[in-house]
């Protein structure tokens, strides 16, 4: 039965309305701000009566849809009485995670009820983990003063920290103090180059007086870096480009052009790479870097190889190719200075200072009249047109600059392998001339040779003699495929300048027409007029002109 209700104005937005035996409550849509402002009314009017662990730990974990219209959440409704308050006592404790209660002697004669320890609890800020049972129990055994456990909070349950997987190169790439293009993580446009795995958050938990409690986890940030897209899901990681994979330890991005910070040696191994390459160092002998674009050399060049596709090629200190150098390029070609290499360009070749004993190839101008402007030794061809300071030397160093339009490619591919096949017939030549020499000391030493060792020189004398004849037939053959004539060269044109001196020793080659210079010359024009190669003297206005001896000069 419900006591004291004409005293006690239970507000209206509450949702409370009470009968002869209990009292009901219709949830609200917000049933959390209702159950709170309940639990307010409680506090400020000391009411007792009402079953407060089911309105803090059982009502608001029922689904919406299992609430019925009205629900049973007391008995009656009264006013604490105050008499009471001193024979009760809790002990909260200061992690508020466990709270203590205990009912001893005292002058009131005021029964105490299981709502009066409620309300007590309640009062202290204990709003949750109510250990309902054990106050039951308690209260069952009448003069029992013992400490008893009230309520108690819940621990949250661990859940599992998210994770970043990297591409799996990336992963379990050797670490190294030094740059290895081993190392490097080549990835092509939409690859995937990393992955989350997301956070796993554990069970929450509450202390006494309804705080939340959630161990932590850890939500890893995607590493997006430039040149990289995420999933919808954001969940995986993508390159924008092709190129590789640049990671910092913080982001993952994706660069299109390969930088090393030093030299090309043994350490970083060869380079092989679909893009542009910049190397801030050397390239040391023995070493090749490839690339499919432009490759920028900070350093120089000491007999290595650079072979660039379809971009050019730029030598900051220059190239000391030391008779193994090949320089390839499928745009320009630019160097400080050039010796004892193999130059072959697409396009333009611009050297600053000199080029020295080098055999160039370039399908553009070539162009050395800066800061000396020399070319010594070797040959340079371009089917357009040579710019150079100074042409040769004094010491006479036969020095060859010829324009004559490019070969196809399947004649340049037969001379490549016709020169292929003399270059092995020569290593063979030099294998007989050293074993005749051989059975040549060894007759010194015995005043004769046995019949086997004669028929074996014999023979070898015989296969010596066949495999010279060899030669001078592919050599011929070689030049007859390698002739072009003066097709394409417009005559009375200016094709090959020097513009400070022309050495002897220096040839001019225009189609297959020769020049050449017995005497030196201040710089001069060279042209083809009359299917002659003349030279136009830069100090004097006319021609003069010299009678080449005429042969088809094989390249």
């Amino acid at each position: 039965m419900v006591t004291e209700s004409i005293e006690i104005q239970i507000p209206s937005f509450l949702g409370i309305h009470l009968t002869d035996d209990r009292v009901l409550l219709k949830p609200q849509p917000d049933l959390a701000s209702q159950i709170g402002k309940i639990l307010q009314w409680i506090r400020s009017d000391q009411i007792v009566g009402l079953n407060i662990p089911y309105l803090c730990d059982i009502l608001p974990f029922i689904s919406k849809e299992k609430q019925p219209e009205t629900i049973t959440i007391g008995k009656y409704i009264s006013r604490f009485n105050p008499e009471k308050d001193p024979c009760i006592q809790i002990n909260r404790a200061q992690d508020n995670m466990t709270a203590y209660l205990r009912c001893i002697p005292c002058d009131s004669d005021q029964k105490i009820t299981i709502y009066d320890l409620y309300y007590n609890l309640l009062q202290n800020g204990i709003q949750r983990g109510f250990r309902t049972e054990n106050l039951l129990r308690y209260m069952s055994e009448e003069g029992n003063s013992d400490w008893v456990l009230a309520a108690e909070g819940q621990e949250p349950e661990s859940g599992e920290d998210g994770e970043i997987i990297l591409h799996e190169r990336l992963a379990n790439r050797k670490q190294t103090t030094h740059f290895s293009f081993n190392n490097i993580v080549l990835v092509v446009k939409d690859e995937i180059i990393g992955q989350k795995l997301p956070a796993k958050p554990g069970k929450s938990g509450y202390d006494i007086t309804g705080k939340i409690l959630e161990d932590p986890v850890v939500q890893p940030r995607f590493p997006t870096g430039e040149n990289t897209y995420t999933s919808e899901s954001g969940l995986t990681l993508y390159a924008a480009i092709d190129g590789h994979i640049a990671w910092d330890g913080q982001s993952l991005s994706v660069e299109d052009t390969l930088r090393v910070p030093g030299d090309i040696d043994y350490n970083t191994g060869d380079i092989d790479y679909d893009g542009p390459v910049h190397i801030l160092g050397d390239v040391r002998s023995g070493l090749s870097v490839k690339a499919s674009k432009d490759i920028q050399v900070t350093g120089c060049v000491e007999g290595g190889n650079i072979y660039s596709k379809d971009g050019n090629i730029l030598i900051s200190n220059g190239i000391n190719g030391f008779e193994k150098s090949k320089i390839h390029a499928g745009g320009n070609i630019y160097a400080d200075y050039i010796q004892d290499a193999e130059i072959v360009t697409k396009g333009d070749l611009v050297v600053h200072r000199y080029i020295s004993r080098c055999q160039v190839i370039a399908s553009g101008k070539i162009q050395v009249e800066e800061n000396g402007g020399l070319v010594r030794g070797g040959k340079l061809w371009s089917p357009k047109e040579i710019i150079v300071n100074v042409a040769g030397s004094s010491a006479c160093i036969p020095t060859t600059l010829m324009i004559r339009p490019q070969l196809d490619e399947n004649r340049l591919l037969e001379i490549e392998e016709m020169n292929h096949q003399i270059q092995q017939i020569e290593l063979k030549q030099q294998r007989i001339r050293r074993r005749l020499d051989y059975l040549g000391l060894l007759e010194q030493r015995q005043n004769s040779l046995s019949l086997k060792h004669q028929g074996e020189a014999r023979l070898l004398s015989e296969e010596l003699i066949a495999n010279s004849q060899q030669i001078m037939d592919m050599e011929d053959k070689v030049q007859a495929t390698n002739s072009v004539g003066n097709t394409g060269i417009n005559e009375g044109i200016t094709v090959i300048t020097i513009r400070e001196k022309i050495y002897p020793g220096v040839k001019f080659i225009i189609g297959n027409q020769e020049l050449l210079i017995q005497e030196e010359f201040t710089g001069g024009k060279i042209q083809l007029l009359n299917e002659k190669v003349l030279l136009r003297k830069a100090d004097l206005p006319g021609i003069k002109e010299f009678r080449p001896h005429i042969q088809n000069s094989a390249y």
